[in-house]
Protein backbone atom coordinates (compact mmCIF):
# COMPACT_ATOMS: atom_id res chain seq x y z
CA UNK A 1 0.00 0.00 0.00
CA UNK A 2 1.16 3.22 -1.07
CA UNK A 3 1.62 5.94 2.18
CA UNK A 4 -0.97 8.48 0.52
CA UNK A 5 -3.28 4.69 1.02
CA UNK A 6 -2.42 4.68 4.47
CA UNK A 7 -2.58 7.76 4.98
CA UNK A 8 -6.42 7.66 3.75
CA UNK A 9 -7.43 4.55 6.00
CA UNK A 10 -5.39 5.71 9.13
CA UNK A 11 -7.89 8.98 8.79
CA UNK A 12 -11.07 6.85 8.23
CA UNK A 13 -10.05 4.82 11.02
CA UNK A 14 -9.50 7.66 13.15
CA UNK A 15 -13.22 9.03 11.84
CA UNK A 16 -14.85 5.94 13.01
CA UNK A 17 -13.17 5.50 16.17
CA UNK A 18 -13.75 9.76 16.93
CA UNK A 19 -18.14 8.69 16.62
CA UNK A 20 -18.34 5.66 18.20
CA UNK A 21 -19.64 5.90 21.98
CA UNK A 22 -16.65 4.26 24.70
CA UNK A 23 -17.42 0.77 25.72
CA UNK A 24 -16.25 -0.83 28.57
CA UNK A 25 -13.68 -4.00 27.37
CA UNK A 26 -16.09 -6.16 29.21
CA UNK A 27 -19.77 -6.50 29.77
CA UNK A 28 -19.18 -8.11 32.76
CA UNK A 29 -16.84 -5.93 34.16
CA UNK A 30 -19.18 -2.99 33.53
CA UNK A 31 -22.01 -4.90 35.41
CA UNK A 32 -19.86 -5.85 37.92
CA UNK A 33 -19.22 -2.37 38.65
CA UNK A 34 -22.74 -1.04 38.65
CA UNK A 35 -23.87 -3.73 40.81
CA UNK A 36 -20.97 -2.85 43.47
CA UNK A 37 -22.41 0.62 43.49
CA UNK A 38 -26.00 0.21 43.88
CA UNK A 39 -27.29 1.61 47.19
CA UNK A 40 -29.67 0.49 49.32
CA UNK A 41 -32.25 2.46 50.47
CA UNK A 42 -34.85 1.07 52.98
CA UNK A 43 -38.71 1.05 52.37
CA UNK A 44 -41.59 2.99 54.10
CA UNK A 45 -42.31 -0.52 56.18
CA UNK A 46 -39.08 -1.38 57.13
CA UNK A 47 -38.76 2.46 57.91
CA UNK A 48 -41.51 2.80 60.51
CA UNK A 49 -39.85 -0.34 62.13
CA UNK A 50 -36.74 0.76 62.82
CA UNK A 51 -38.26 4.27 63.91
CA UNK A 52 -40.61 2.58 66.44
CA UNK A 53 -37.19 0.48 67.83
CA UNK A 54 -35.10 4.50 67.70
CA UNK A 55 -32.93 2.84 65.10
CA UNK A 56 -30.76 5.71 63.00
CA UNK A 57 -32.10 5.50 59.43
CA UNK A 58 -29.32 6.49 57.43
CA UNK A 59 -26.62 4.45 59.61
CA UNK A 60 -29.02 1.44 59.17
CA UNK A 61 -28.79 2.04 55.13
CA UNK A 62 -24.75 2.67 55.59
CA UNK A 63 -24.59 -0.83 56.61
CA UNK A 64 -26.78 -2.65 54.61
CA UNK A 65 -24.60 -0.85 51.78
CA UNK A 66 -21.33 -1.38 52.88
CA UNK A 67 -21.84 -4.75 53.65
CA UNK A 68 -24.02 -5.76 50.30
CA UNK A 69 -20.40 -3.95 48.34
CA UNK A 70 -18.49 -6.16 51.10
CA UNK A 71 -19.94 -9.28 49.42
CA UNK A 72 -20.34 -7.80 45.69
CA UNK A 73 -16.52 -6.92 45.54
CA UNK A 74 -15.75 -10.23 47.81
CA UNK A 75 -13.74 -7.80 50.18
CA UNK A 76 -14.38 -9.30 53.91
CA UNK A 77 -12.69 -6.32 55.53
CA UNK A 78 -15.66 -4.50 54.02
CA UNK A 79 -18.18 -6.46 55.32
CA UNK A 80 -16.41 -6.00 58.51
CA UNK A 81 -16.06 -2.76 58.85
CA UNK A 82 -18.95 -1.70 60.64
CA UNK A 83 -18.65 -4.76 62.58
CA UNK A 84 -17.69 -4.87 66.92
CA UNK A 85 -14.19 -6.18 67.38
CA UNK A 86 -15.48 -9.50 67.80
CA UNK A 87 -18.40 -11.32 66.38
CA UNK A 88 -21.05 -13.73 67.80
CA UNK A 89 -20.00 -16.56 64.69
CA UNK A 90 -22.53 -19.18 64.09
CA UNK A 91 -21.42 -22.69 62.00
CA UNK A 92 -23.77 -25.35 62.22
CA UNK A 93 -24.27 -26.54 65.57
CA UNK A 94 -20.95 -24.25 67.14
CA UNK A 95 -21.27 -20.54 68.30
CA UNK A 96 -18.17 -18.97 68.86
CA UNK A 97 -17.06 -15.32 69.78
CA UNK A 98 -14.61 -14.64 67.40
CA UNK A 99 -12.08 -10.95 67.02
CA UNK A 100 -13.38 -9.79 63.48
CA UNK A 101 -9.61 -9.80 62.05
CA UNK A 102 -9.39 -12.96 62.79
CA UNK A 103 -12.13 -14.59 60.45
CA UNK A 104 -10.21 -15.83 57.83
CA UNK A 105 -11.49 -18.90 56.43
CA UNK A 106 -15.66 -18.20 58.36
CA UNK A 107 -14.88 -15.14 56.08
CA UNK A 108 -14.32 -16.95 52.74
CA UNK A 109 -17.46 -19.51 53.14
CA UNK A 110 -19.52 -16.41 53.93
CA UNK A 111 -18.18 -14.81 50.51
CA UNK A 112 -19.21 -17.86 48.38
CA UNK A 113 -22.16 -17.94 49.33
CA UNK A 114 -24.54 -17.12 45.92
CA UNK A 115 -26.84 -14.75 45.99
CA UNK A 116 -26.30 -12.97 49.49
CA UNK A 117 -25.73 -10.01 48.03
CA UNK A 118 -28.97 -9.27 47.24
CA UNK A 119 -30.89 -11.25 50.20
CA UNK A 120 -29.25 -8.58 52.54
CA UNK A 121 -30.56 -5.52 50.51
CA UNK A 122 -34.17 -7.10 50.42
CA UNK A 123 -36.18 -5.37 52.70
CA UNK A 124 -38.62 -8.80 52.78
CA UNK A 125 -35.49 -10.85 54.04
CA UNK A 126 -35.05 -8.10 57.28
CA UNK A 127 -36.10 -9.45 60.95
CA UNK A 128 -36.55 -6.54 63.61
CA UNK A 129 -36.15 -8.66 66.77
CA UNK A 130 -36.04 -6.14 69.99
CA UNK A 131 -32.99 -4.57 69.96
CA UNK A 132 -32.00 -6.10 66.25
CA UNK A 133 -31.86 -6.21 62.92
CA UNK A 134 -31.53 -9.41 60.71
CA UNK A 135 -30.42 -9.60 56.99
CA UNK A 136 -30.81 -11.90 54.88
CA UNK A 137 -33.53 -14.19 56.86
CA UNK A 138 -30.67 -13.73 59.74
CA UNK A 139 -27.50 -14.13 58.19
CA UNK A 140 -26.00 -11.14 59.51
CA UNK A 141 -27.86 -9.73 62.80
CA UNK A 142 -26.47 -6.21 63.32
CA UNK A 143 -27.01 -3.87 66.41
CA UNK A 144 -27.27 -0.01 67.67
CA UNK A 145 -25.38 0.88 70.53
CA UNK A 146 -25.11 4.20 72.36
CA UNK A 147 -22.09 5.73 72.28
CA UNK A 148 -22.40 8.08 75.13
CA UNK A 149 -24.03 7.85 78.74
CA UNK A 150 -27.45 9.51 77.84
CA UNK A 151 -27.64 7.93 74.73
CA UNK A 152 -27.57 10.72 72.09
CA UNK A 153 -25.18 9.39 69.71
CA UNK A 154 -25.30 5.62 68.44
CA UNK A 155 -23.51 3.53 66.26
CA UNK A 156 -25.22 0.79 64.12
CA UNK A 157 -22.85 -2.27 64.27
CA UNK A 158 -22.69 -5.76 62.80
CA UNK A 159 -22.68 -8.28 65.54
CA UNK A 160 -23.24 -11.74 64.44
CA UNK A 161 -23.06 -13.93 61.43
CA UNK A 162 -24.65 -17.20 61.10
CA UNK A 163 -23.13 -18.76 58.45
CA UNK A 164 -25.27 -20.50 55.56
Amino acid sequence: MTRSKTARWTGLIAAILAVLPAVPLTASSASAQNAERRTYVLSGELRRDLDAHQFDAAQYEGAVTGIAEGLASGDLARVLDRATPTIRVTDGDRNTIVAKDRLGALGDKLLKSAGLRDDVMDDSQTIVRGDEIGLARGIFWISQACLDQACTQKKISLVTINLP
